[in-house]
């Protein structure tokens, strides 16, 4: 093994040790809101680009089916959420798999 695998895993090790400490909950909290808060940023972002500023009724849009807007934007914002919540989960999963890996 190279010496800088060895420091990578060293650094991975360290840092993973500490992430436990806090626990698996803030962990999931933390990491899967942030994911989730970027993934319906992205969503927001391609939704607000094709459909508001790209049609030529955009002022038809925006006056009669803005509270269709907000709620389109509350349900996929819960859903990027759960998403965020499952990918952050999977993270755990796979880095306590390879910290119990490095450390047996």
């Amino acid at each position: 093994m190279n010496k800088g695998a060895n420091v990578h895993n060293n650094s991975f090790i360290d840092k993973w040790s500490k992430i436990r400490d806090k626990g698996r909950f803030k962990y999931l909290v933390t990491r899967g809101f942030g994911i989730g808060l970027l993934i319906f940023l992205i969503w927001f972002a391609v939704f607000t680009m094709t459909e508001i500023l790209l049609s030529p009724n955009r002022d038809i849009i925006l006056s009669e089916k803005r509270t269709i807007i907000y709620a389109r934007c509350a349900m996929w914002f819960i859903y990027c959420e759960i998403l965020g919540f499952i990918f952050a989960n999977l993270r755990w999963k796979r880095n306590e798999e390879k910290f119990l890996n490095m450390t047996k």
